[in-house]
């Protein structure tokens, strides 16, 4: 099942103790690689380029049919949409490109974007006496990173063809984790390729993308549709000019004088703004940040849900602020008075928040007992001598699901968490971790416990104070993070939806707040 279904209930309380021990089993990480094709609807699929191999002492006619063969092995798993030969070979004639050149971010992306294609496959196939040296490599255009790798000693060629089905069907998981497995509806996006932006003086398209060159005083432009929650990518660039002043991103702009604004320098500075009626006012003033990246490209990313705005430079969270002057408008662009700044691939995705609670107020949707129950604004259980599982009734699929974690007292060696793709207390999913630094993905069926991800012990852990504990879950697939930092990524195909909630182990007393449950469409 994909997406959300709510089951045709009112909210539930729901509450259990159990008797069952505490497992702490040490077990291998176990991930279910199905060698069965992986099917995805035809909009889905993904755009695949086989490129030229690297061929060394073995017939070029041969290595041709070696790549046919390749290419129907991978269309036949129905993720991708493979580029055909000779289309890929007009296209890319006139550009040298050469299977070192995988390791080229820009180069791949150029080839990429050639092709529209999200995925390019590099090999390479050498004969060495007798024996026939094997290799390919998939990259991702988008952020250059290998998504699968293979490497292998045959005999023949038919004996690597007899292979094949098993590595297309490799290549197909790792390109799914790599794309689909944060997926979120795109709402907006732009790379600049084609004009449809305000051209000025100052705001003019070059070398495909977006730059504003600032002479004299502070410069803004914005699209035109507005968005509530979402999140807000953009690639920006310090180009010229001076060197402490700001660029950057606009977002939930009504106008000139009324919007908020993320802006960095090229010294290493960021800074978050909003602007009431034609007025600045800080949201958070002025620091360093050894995330940015100096006079280079920086990815800017805000997260806003609600009044909650979550800031990030180059994939880290630098900031988190609380302001409900703004709750939609438009997203745009800014360079400071003698600043000229670059601006590329804009992304905006829907920020699909499902339901969050922060415990300020007594709810119908967790329970109420001696052992489980709000104080402080945030939700205690008491785990005295037993095992207890509170949760909500909704039955989510794909999600991200995140919650504050704090040990309170007992056991330090015991585990607490979240329960997700909950089907009852003896089958679910656990996510938890210990007041001496542990975490665990564990997976109760008939009541019977396993660890897909061992007890591993976590620098990110904060062992005396609170835990941000995330999950994201895509079909199979599977991401944990503390503290938002991703430490386990797992494949399991046992529970594909269910119920969240939080657990308290043996004897453990824990405390939990700013619950927040997103849908990935």
């Amino acid at each position: 099942m994909a997406g959300l279904t709510i089951i045709d209930l009112p909210f539930k309380i729901n509450l259990m103790l159990a008797n069952k021990s505490y497992l702490t089993t040490i077990l291998l990480i176990t991930i279910f690689l199905l060698l069965s094709p992986l099917a995805v609807s035809s909009q889905e699929k993904l755009p695949l380029a086989v490129m030229d191999f690297k061929v060394t002492n073995v017939p070029g006619d041969e290595v041709d049919l070696l790549i046919d063969f390749l290419n129907t092995a991978l269309f036949d798993t129905g993720v991708f949409d493979v580029v055909q030969r000779a289309k890929r070979e007009m296209l890319v004639s006139e550009l040298e490109f050469s299977y070192s050149d995988m390791a080229d971010s820009e180069k791949t992306r150029q080839i990429g974007k050639l092709l529209a294609s999200k995925l390019l496959l590099f090999g390479s196939i050498g004969k060495i006496g007798s024996q026939l040296l094997f290799n390919i490599t998939t990259v991702e255009v988008e952020t250059g990173k290998t998504v699968s790798a293979y490497s292998k000693t045959y005999t023949s060629l038919e004996e690597i063809i007899g292979d094949f089905v098993q590595i297309a069907g490799n290549v197909a998981r790792g390109s799914l984790k790599a794309t689909f497995l944060r997926k979120a509806k795109m709402l907006y996006s732009e790379d600049f390729e084609n004009r449809g932006w305000l051209e000025t003086d100052k705001l003019f398209y070059q070398d495909n993308s977006y730059h504003i060159y600032s002479q004299d005083g502070d410069w803004y432009t914005w699209q035109n549709e507005t968005f509530g929650d979402f999140v807000y990518e953009a690639e920006a660039r310090w180009q010229a000019g001076e060197e402490d002043y700001g660029f950057g991103i606009t977002f939930r702009t009504q106008d000139t004088d009324n919007f908020y604004l993320f802006d960095i320098t090229s010294t290493g500075y960021f800074k978050i703004d909003k602007k009431v009626a034609g007025d600045y006012s800080d949201l958070s003033d002025w620091e360093r940040s050894t995330a940015i990246n100096a006079q280079g490209v920086n990815y800017l990313k805000v997260e806003a849900v609600g009044n909650r705005l979550t800031f990030f430079i180059n994939n880290n969270k630098i900031k988190e602020v609380f302001d409900s002057t703004f709750k939609e408008g438009n997203i745009g662009l800014f360079a400071a008075g003698n600043v000229h700044a670059s601006f590329d691939n804009l992304k905006v995705f829907q920020g699909n928040l499902l339901f969050d609670d922060n415990f300020s107020k007594i709810s119908d949707a967790w329970a109420q007992t001696d052992f489980a129950y709000i104080q402080d604004s945030e939700y205690v259980i008491r785990a005295d001598g037993t095992d207890y599982y509170s949760w909500r009734a909704e039955i989510l699929a794909d999600i991200s699901y995140k919650a504050e974690a704090r040990y309170l007292s007992g056991p330090t060696d015991t585990g607490f968490g979240l329960l997700f793709r909950l089907q009852d207390i003896d089958n679910n999913y656990t996510f938890n971790i210990t007041g001496t630094g542990y975490f665990r993905l564990g997976r109760y069926i008939d009541g019977e416990s396993e660890n897909l991800v061992d007890w591993t012990k976590s620098r990110t852990i904060n062992q005396h104070g609170k835990n941000i504990l995330k999950v994201e879950c895509i079909g199979s697939f599977m991401k944990l993070y503390i503290n938002d930092n991703q430490v386990a990524e797992v494949e399991d195909n046992t529970y594909r939806e269910g119920q969240i909630g939080l657990v308290s182990y043996y004897d453990v007393f824990s405390a939990f707040d700013n619950v927040e449950v997103f849908v990935l469409d």
